[in-house]
């Protein structure tokens, strides 16, 4: 993944600690609104169409909970170097 992102395997990480990369790493909040979209769907869509919409939901859900998430996580790195 990374030689398609950067054009190389070289690490591109500026300082990360280990407890940065494990929890970056994880997911959580983001890979739970992914199962939880999918059960709502299939909840109360059901039948055949629930598997088209229930993975389009979810993979939707899970990519905007992880910009979030990565966006809190990078304003939380950040926030001393922006107040000054």
């Amino acid at each position: 993944m990374g030689l398609l992102a950067f054009g190389s395997m070289a690490r591109h990480s500026d300082e990360r600690s280990e407890e940065d990369l494990i929890w970056g790493s994880l997911h959580l909040i983001s890979v739970g609104a992914a199962i939880g979209m999918a059960a709502l769907v299939a909840r109360y869509l059901g039948g055949l169409v629930a598997w088209p919409v229930g993975s389009f939901s979810a993979a939707t859900a899970y990519f905007l909970v992880l910009g979030a998430e990565s966006s809190v996580a990078y304003r939380w790195e950040h926030r001393t170097r922006d107040t000054g």
